[in-house]
């Protein structure tokens, strides 16, 4: 089963990807959201994810630099 983390600063597009998406059919299961890159970035560490869903255009820190700085801390 893969692992989600969603970071999305819209509290409501952030929701329906979490709720209105049939994550168990994918074989998937939603791990963590995030409201800003930051936060982002704290959850995937927390998380390890295996996929991250992301706005790129976010308070604190963009969803680009966010998977740079988490992608350069991964061994």
């Amino acid at each position: 089963m893969l692992r989600i983390l969603i970071a999305e600063d819209e509290d409501m597009i952030r929701k329906g990807l979490v709720y209105t998406t049939d994550w168990l059919s994918m074989d998937c299961v939603v791990v963590a959201e995030a409201a800003n890159g930051q936060e982002g970035y704290e959850k995937i560490l927390e998380f390890r994810p295996d996929v991250v869903i992301t706005d790129i255009c976010m308070p604190f820190m963009d969803g680009i630099e966010m998977i740079k700085k988490a992608s350069a801390g991964a061994v």
